[in-house]
């Protein structure tokens, strides 16, 4: 199932339709575990800040030796 997020008040949250909850038998204050896949490019990109990823994008660092060595494939 997707689910988008979406701002509720001063946070976020998704929404379940009732056919769901009716089908699983949850209902106001019952407690879920949500597991997000192991995804090791997240896992390293959360690893630096906003401006290095930010920087990053301005520069992927590619020497000329490594584009003349891909051209050479």
């Amino acid at each position: 199932m997707q689910l988008k997020i979406q701002q509720i008040g001063n946070s976020f949250g998704v929404t379940i339709p009732k056919e769901e909850l009716t089908k699983r038998d949850l209902g106001l204050g019952d407690i879920i575990e949500i597991e997000f896949p192991s995804d090791p490019f997240w896992d390293d990109l959360k690893k630096f800040t906003k401006a290095q990823r930010i920087a990053a994008e301005k520069d992927d660092g590619l020497g000329e030796d490594d584009i003349k060595e891909w051209e050479g494939l």
